[in-house]
């Protein structure tokens, strides 16, 4: 793959010299030489036990959804579990308001970009001004070469690799593996939300088990039960008649929702169940074969996209609708059923990926390849009050299993296995 991916990404002139130069190295690697960066000994040699950790934490992505959110619950966890730890925040000025916790948390701004060609080369400068004995960049981009300190790294999935048409270009493809490729092997650690996503680093990135950690994430705690009052408003605000099937409006190929709007167009013609389907989001323009089935089924009626939505108002969908339905092909983790769940509502899940590994028995479970299979479990979940129970109860005892805390606490022992601590 890694062959195919660099002599193709050669080819076009857009490519940057900087890529190139990553793929030489690489693949000089492959063939024996050393490629990995040195980690000197840093600030934290010869502390004693018990003084402060110092964690530095690439905070720059904290408004985008899902690496921002998971790194608002690393601050978070940090701040709230772990003592002894001192966090120090790395963020740029236009999202610096959005860090959680103390407003006395150590922060720096960095101007370096997150996704750039020299970024690697501008963090490693920029970090070396601070001292702190760790650094954990929540995402892919890295520091280059010799650092003074370790690196912890989380990848969260591998997507653009796994997935076809996921990537615009072969040279964002390109990209996009050999940052990876060079992350996983400079890291001294990587943390994945999920075995499913450890076996996919390993086999694709060709890294050691013992390097990758798999740290389950947690579920926000603002995701919960609420009262009707709350459900029948947000039902109002998007003009939700009636009850209604919920998924989230991503479009793109992993996310399944093709399958999904086949599905349900067999339950309310094959059925006969006048349940709306509401989605968050708008039409793509970019992935369109969701579009384009809701306009062969002459659904433009019935399936309903109502755009972005704010947390509280994506709890009052949750707990409003009938069931939640999560057909995604491929997950790093999958933390939308484990919302619905806190929420009080049942779930039908893919069989893909990682999603089986994260909702347990508290979901129904289908392929969602099997549009037949599909359309029977959202009539079941829909249908049978005591299934409907039975799934809802599960559900309350599988988010336990996702906590603050616990999510927090071993991603410090991670820090501490890599320090000696």
């Amino acid at each position: 793959m890694l062959r195919k991916i660099y002599i193709g990404a050669r080819k076009s002139a857009k490519f940057s010299g900087m890529v190139i130069l990553f793929a030489t190295d690489i693949l000089r690697e492959r063939k024996g030489e050393e490629f990995i960066g040195e980690v000197k000994c840093s600030s934290f040699c010869g502390r004693i036990a018990g003084v402060a950790m110092r964690v530095g934490i690439d905070a720059r992505m904290i408004g985008w959804s899902g690496i921002g959110r998971y790194t608002d619950h690393l601050i978070k966890g940090i701040t709230e579990f772990g003592e002894g730890v001192e966090p120090v925040l790395f963020c740029d000025r236009d999202n610096a308001h959005e860090i959680p916790g103390k407003s006395n948390l150590e922060r720096h701004y960095l101007r370096t970009k997150v996704f750039s060609l020299s970024a690697p080369l501008k963090l490693r400068r920029e970090f070396a001004q601070y001292g702190f004995d760790i650094l954990h960049t929540p995402h892919f981009v890295s520091p280059l070469g010799r650092t003074t300190y370790p690196v912890v790294i989380t990848i969260h999935d591998l997507t653009p690799i796994i997935i076809g048409g996921t990537m615009p270009s072969l040279v964002r493809k390109a990209y996009y593996y050999l940052y990876n490729l060079f992350a996983a092997r400079n890291a001294k650690a990587i943390i994945v939300p999920s075995n499913s996503t450890k076996n996919d680093v390993v086999k694709m990135l060709g890294v050691a088990q013992s390097k990758v950690e798999v740290v389950y994430e947690s579920v926000d705690e603002i995701f919960g039960r609420v009262d009707s009052d709350i459900v029948l408003r947000t039902k109002e605000k998007f003009d939700i008649k009636g009850e209604f099937i919920f998924a989230l409006g991503n479009q793109k190929p992993n996310k399944g929702l093709e399958y999904l709007i086949d599905a349900y167009y067999e339950v309310i013609n094959k059925h006969q169940l006048r349940h709306e389907l509401v989605l968050t989001g708008t039409p793509s323009s970019k992935f369109k074969g969701v579009a384009e089935r809701i306009g062969k089924y002459g659904l433009e009626q019935k399936v309903r996209f109502i755009g972005g939505t704010t947390d509280d108002e994506l709890v009052g969908l949750y707990n409003g609708a009938s069931v939640f339905v999560f057909p995604s092909l491929y997950e790093g983790f999958g933390l939308p059923p484990l919302e619905a769940m806190a929420c009080g509502t049942p779930v039908i899940a893919s069989n893909r990926s990682s999603v089986p590994e994260v909702v347990g028995d508290a979901a129904v479970i289908v392929n969602p390849l099997d549009v037949g299979a599909l359309a029977d479990a959202i009539v079941e979940v829909v249908t049978d009050e005591d299934k409907r129970s039975s799934l809802v109860e599960r559900g309350h005892r599988r988010v336990n299993d996702f906590s603050l805390e616990q999510f927090a606490r071993e991603t410090l022992d991670v820090y501490k296995q890599v320090l000696g601590r």
